[in-house]
């Protein structure tokens, strides 16, 4: 009996454990439905439905997650954006029309009462713009060479920060970049000041944005942004988020064009550039204070980052993703957009360091006229764009992509129109 008992109870924990047979003794429970529920320890769903169902659809290549994984709390940037591109307007016609003082004191050896006009703040007189017409061609070209270090080199740049910062981070990247901007605007307020004692050429003032070309200025600081609210968005909130940084641009531009010529009237050349300097200083101590990393990152010595930057291989991997192919056109989708942006971009910023000199040719502005011109602009285009979007979105229900087609046709009519 005693033998009998002991082989009974051996076989029901055999039965009892989950390395059994898979079945089990426990009481058996119900839900709120009646429904039958499994034990504790059986898996309830299959082992890699998880994992299957966070990947994008292979029927669409552009179409985003349906199950955005939970991301950690992270501060915005677009109050660092914001800052920065105020400052980038308070320096930039500013400057121009430093050189253009510069060139005209220190070049071509005219007397400072002649020269004042071209400071931008009074209207020209006959004589200045006999001077200014002398003078432009000169001014033209260090615009020409100032466009190139900040367009050419960046942009071959841009190619290996976006992999190296998918692979190491993306607050690196913003650290250095909004770093070099303030040492760019520190050099530039130094020669500014000297330049009152010292006969200054103009070409000295591309001393000051050598920094910020070095780590690649303007595209790869906004590529990493954008890239960081990629990161940290969902599928339904990324679009949006995307619209409020193009937002947080134009609301720069406005508010620096606007501020720049009071600032300069009611001081000096030196005060608005250290301004500018103290805006970047700030977004740079928020992005140390403030800004997390978004990526789970390899933990690595400073030299391994260093040694990793100018790896051919991300390189490759990137043109190998860029033109892999892709069910639904994805991979013409691809290429068009990044063809479209090339070409507006090329016309912006070739536009953007003659336009102004054009307009003090043909319609004797100043400074302060041609910054409400550029403001009065801008503010019209955001609140176009903004009642565009809601209502192509909310309304009509349009794709993102035929809104973007829309924007395009509406950009080149800007262009073309202006050009007539």
């Amino acid at each position: 009996m005693v033998a009998a008992t002991k082989t009974e109870q051996k076989e029901r924990s055999i039965l009892d454990s989950p390395d059994g047979i898979g079945l089990s003794f426990e009481q058996i429970t119900f839900d709120m439905e009646g429904n039958c529920l499994p034990p504790a320890y059986l898996p309830t769903t299959p082992p890699n439905e998880k994992e299957f169902a966070e990947e994008p659809s292979a029927e669409d290549p552009l179409k985003p997650e349906s199950k955005p994984k939970k991301r950690r709390r992270h501060m915005t940037v677009e109050f660092p954006l914001l800052l920065i591109f105020i400052a980038l307007m308070l320096g930039g016609s500013v400057m121009l029309n430093q050189e253009l003082y510069q060139a005209c004191t220190a070049v071509y050896n005219y007397n400072e009462t002649d020269c004042e006009p071209l400071r931008g703040i009074i209207p020209k007189t006959p004589e200045a713009k006999v001077l200014e017409n002398r003078i432009q061609p000169y001014v033209a070209r260090i615009s020409m060479v100032n466009s190139i270090l900040h367009n050419v080199w960046p942009g071959l740049l841009v190619l290996f920060v976006g992999p190296w910062s998918d692979k190491f981070g993306r607050r690196p990247v913003l650290l250095a970049t909004f770093g070099a901007y303030f040492i760019g605007f520190t050099i530039t307020t130094i020669l500014v000041y000297f330049s009152k004692t010292l006969a200054l050429n103009p070409w000295f003032y591309l001393l000051g944005g050598i920094p910020s070309t070095i780590v690649g200025g303007n595209c790869t600081m906004m590529a990493v942004i954008f890239c960081y609210i990629s990161d940290v968005s969902d599928a339904d909130s990324k679009p949006k988020r995307m619209f409020y940084v193009d937002m947080v641009m134009g609301v720069g531009v406005v508010f620096g064009n606007v501020i720049s010529s009071y600032l300069l009237r009611l001081t000096n050349v030196a005060t608005v550039c250290a301004t500018a300097g103290m805006l970047v200083f700030i977004a740079l101590l928020y992005i140390i204070i403030f800004i997390e990393e978004s990526l789970d990152v390899e933990k690595t010595t400073l030299s391994h980052k260093a040694k990793s930057f100018f790896d051919v291989r991300l390189i490759k991997d990137l043109v190998k993703t860029c033109v892999a192919r892709r069910p639904n056109y994805g991979r013409a989708i691809i290429g068009c957009t990044i063809s479209v942006l090339m070409v507006t971009h090329l016309i912006m910023y070739g536009e953007f360091g003659v336009f102004y000199l054009f307009l003090r040719t043909k319609f004797n502005v100043t400074l302060q006229q041609f910054t409400y011109f550029n403001a009065i602009t801008i503010t019209i285009k955001m609140i176009g764009c903004s009642v565009a979007f809601a209502i192509f979105r909310k309304f009509f229900k349009l794709p993102f992509a035929v809104v973007a087609m829309i924007g395009l046709v509406g950009s080149i009519l800007d262009h073309l129109g202006r050009g007539l």
